[in-house]
């Protein structure tokens, strides 16, 4: 009894070790809140600091088209198909897919902006739906869908199950305030789509997002709805053995779209010429 009570112990003691050794770890992992999102290429505002909320959160415009920039000159994040470049939708008060197929038209790498940009020297990337897995990625995620989910809490590593360290300011309070005082919605959920980005250079090694670095991301004409947010999540080094860097977008540097503002002045100006013509009948008529 006690012989098999000892090797019951040391047999348990084993597969507890060999699990240790077969899972990653995240104890090596570090962070790095390095990832801009931007307008896209040649843009003023491609490598973020276009501020709409404070000094925080950066304008896309319309949203056609949209930018990661590596923010950090030492750093790399690799950007091939099993390790990609994630880009992160958030849409308010949207919860099903809504994307029909892939919105995503171009996929530019520019190492390193923006001299690789005004030499012409960009490299060309495609997107693709990522699979549940990736990263720790968790959520709906359907076979060719990008919908991974509703989020009506938490933030947007954590609800997508992504691994840590990022950082945790994507927060679905920071947002819902941000998207009331920016666009005037009054968002109770966003829908969370992904999608993965990778460089198509035929390099040795990891092809990567360099430091300094930017890939721009052209979609289809309309795909990005207004009040949408953006952002980043990338990886460098060995994930399956719990080593390397996590990239991650902060709240500050998130992109989104603006909702079109009615043209104010020119309204007006409108209503102000029709007072005048008004006041000039009226003024015939006494005469």
């Amino acid at each position: 009894m006690k012989s098999n009570r000892y090797v019951s112990s040391v047999t348990a003691a084993m597969c507890a070790w060999l699990l240790l050794i077969a899972l990653p770890t995240q104890a090596n992992f570090s962070g790095s809140a390095t990832l801009h999102v931007g307008a896209g290429a040649g843009t003023p505002c491609a490598t973020g600091g276009c501020f709409v909320y404070g000094n925080e959160v950066n304008s896309l415009g319309a949203g056609n088209t949209l930018s990661i920039y590596e923010n950090s000159a030492g750093k790399t994040v690799a950007a091939t198909a099993s390790k990609p470049l994630l880009l992160i939708l958030a849409i308010p008060n949207q919860t099903t897919n809504y994307f029909a197929s892939n919105p995503i038209a171009n996929v530019t790498f520019y190492n390193p902006y923006p001299a690789a940009f005004d030499n012409n020297t960009g490299v060309a990337g495609s997107a693709f739906i990522p699979t549940a897995g990736i990263y720790g990625l968790t959520g709906p995620g359907p076979v060719d869908q990008s919908y991974f989910g509703s989020m009506t809490s938490s933030n947007i590593y954590t609800f997508l199950s992504l691994a840590e360290p990022t950082n945790n300011s994507n927060s679905f309070t920071n947002l819902k305030a941000a998207e009331l005082a920016v666009n005037g919605t009054v968002a109770t959920s966003f829908g969370i789509h992904v999608f993965a980005i990778k460089n198509n250079a035929a390099v040795a090694g990891d092809r990567i997002l360099a430091g300094k670095g930017l890939a721009n991301i052209t979609f289809n004409s309309g795909a990005l709805p207004a009040g949408t947010f953006a952002m980043a999540y990338g990886f460098k080094g060995n994930f399956a053995a719990g080593n390397g860097t996590v990239f991650s977008t902060p709240f500050t540097q998130a992109g989104l779209t603006r909702v079109a503002e009615p043209p104010v002045l020119g309204l007006f100006v409108l209503a102000l010429s029709g007072s005048l013509l008004t006041w000039r009948r009226r003024e015939t008529v006494a005469a």
